[in-house]
């Protein structure tokens, strides 16, 4: 599995950071990016001349500088390491917000004046249309679906920096923006319940240049290659899953059908489930036709976990309220007894723009950190889950050295991962009661809280969504995309 933001805005266009910063943070902790400059909006509100106006000179400051943003994506394509694609987004207040994803090194800005316009350059490009924010009430820029075109629009975007688009009354409430919340008859799950079949995905859609800002969404890709051609084909196939933050491995299968693949309604529906979190989960489901059919809970801890692979999450920031200054972070982490196999980070961007948290000198015996947070970040804090090698006496011992504008501090937090299955290990770099503090949380040992299982469905119908959900004790989620069963392979629904 691979991971990708294919939907994320900067200062080209109506946003912030540099297209440089960009792809900086994104090939720091991305397998897949696609950058999407606003390009078009066919038909704005009338009654808000100013807003017209300002999205009207955004978007011709985005066709001046188009040739630069492909040219930019070509330049960091690196086959086998880091997957890029052009692309652009589409506003529409009728039919809805999509990004168009090209598929190669060749793209173009294409206004479109409607979506049938839109389609046809589509078509001629071999490009696909991935709609966003789609709960949003129809008029209100949420998705026209039925003018969907499942052979163009695959994929669709379940959650962003708007919130979630899937359930209405869920966690990740569309909250943070002006076209009011999630409206029932346009979530995905109640398309779903219509038995529409889509792939899912999630973006971030920050518009200060931060890719992979941690709780925006992220999208899970499963392909055999990380190249333009098979990740491209993996969207197509919509062999893709979507989550909320936190990277969580999730597998299923139906004999030889991934998930968002298309089976005979006769076959089998027999499902595999395995789910890799980076936390203790508190459910998995199987959601057929929109409506939970099976139900487990989390695996629990062991009480003496043995020797293997362990997670350990690193969590710093916070500091003081209701101010704009942000902390600087230089952390080193070593290991001692075990080894360290990988970090996935959970950082968190904002409105200092050409800021940057980012992983350095990764090896087996330990890593550096160079990370900022703030009260202004949608998040006040980052960190990042180290994956390790080792048994209950493996030691970690981590510093950090910080300023605050113009306090300097630091701190050393040491633990044992005996000590950490327990509690939590705490440093506080500066000796004032505000101080911004580090945290080395609980260490989880990475067999005993995943998860594997297998379902049959009693009762299968003629035409049948299933799709997975798996939600860790922290609030976040995972979604598959859906396997649909059945002969029928028409749209309508």
């Amino acid at each position: 599995m691979y991971w990708a933001d294919l939907h994320n805005h900067n200062e080209i266009g109506y946003g912030k950071g540099s297209l440089q910063r960009s792809y900086a943070l994104a090939e720091n902790s991305l397998e897949v990016y696609a950058f999407t400059p606003h390009g078009h909006w066919p038909d704005p509100p009338s009654g808000d001349p100013e807003l017209v106006r300002a999205h009207a000179e955004a978007f011709e400051r985005v066709g001046v500088a188009f040739p630069q943003v492909v040219a930019a994506a070509n330049a960091r394509y690196r086959p086998g390491r880091f997957v890029t694609f052009p692309a652009y987004e589409w506003h529409s207040t009728r039919w809805g917000d999509y990004v168009v994803l090209f598929q190669g090194a060749e793209a173009d800005l294409h206004r479109a004046g409607d979506l049938e316009d839109l389609k046809d350059f589509a078509r001629r490009r071999g490009a696909l249309l991935i709609p966003h924010h789609v709960a949003y009430r129809r008029g209100w820029r949420g998705l026209d679906w039925e003018a969907l075109d499942p052979e163009l629009s695959p994929l669709v975007e379940v959650f962003n920096e708007h919130g979630n688009s899937l359930e209405r009354d869920a966690l990740w409430l569309m909250l943070l923006h002006s076209m009011g919340g999630a409206t029932e008859s346009q979530s995905a799950l109640a398309q779903m319940r219509r038995k529409r079949h889509f792939g899912l995905t999630a973006g971030t859609d920050n518009h200060y240049g931060y890719p992979a800002s941690y709780g925006e969404g992220i999208t899970g890709i499963v392909s055999d290659e990380l190249t333009r051609e098979a990740i491209f084909d993996a969207l197509r196939a919509r062999h893709t899953c979507a989550a909320t933050g936190d990277r969580i491995e999730l597998s299923v299968r139906s004999g030889e059908a991934l998930m968002g693949d298309v089976r005979p309604a006769g076959a089998a529906r027999e499902f595999e489930v395995e789910v890799h979190p980076l936390a203790p989960l508190d459910t998995v489901r199987i959601v057929r036709n929109g409506q939970t059919a099976q139900l487990w809970p989390g695996p629990l801890r062991p009480d003496c976990p043995p020797a293997g692979n362990y997670l350990v999450r690193l969590h710093w920031g916070w500091g003081r309220m209701g101010q704009a200054e942000s902390t600087d972070w230089d952390i080193a982490v070593q290991v001692r007894g075990g080894s360290l196999a990988g970090a996935i980070p959970c950082f968190c961007g904002g409105p200092a723009t050409e800021r940057a948290s980012r992983i350095h000198a990764a090896s087996a015996t330990g890593l550096r950190i160079k990370s900022f947070t703030s009260r202004e970040n949608r998040l006040p804090v980052s960190g990042v889950v180290l994956q390790m090698r080792g048994d209950p006496s493996t030691r970690l011992f981590v510093s950090a050295q910080i300023r605050v504008e113009d306090e300097k501090g630091g701190c050393e937090v040491r633990a044992s991962l005996d000590e950490l299955l327990c509690d939590d290990a705490w440093g506080m770099p500066l000796e004032r009661f505000s101080s911004p503090r580090l945290r080395v949380g609980q260490a989880h040992l990475a067999e005993a809280i995943s998860f594997r299982a297998t379902w049959r469905d009693p009762a299968p119908g003629q035409r049948d969504l299933y799709m997975v959900k798996a939600q860790q004790h922290n609030g976040q989620i995972v979604w598959s995309s859906p396997i649909l069963f059945a002969n029928d392979l028409s749209p309508d629904v």
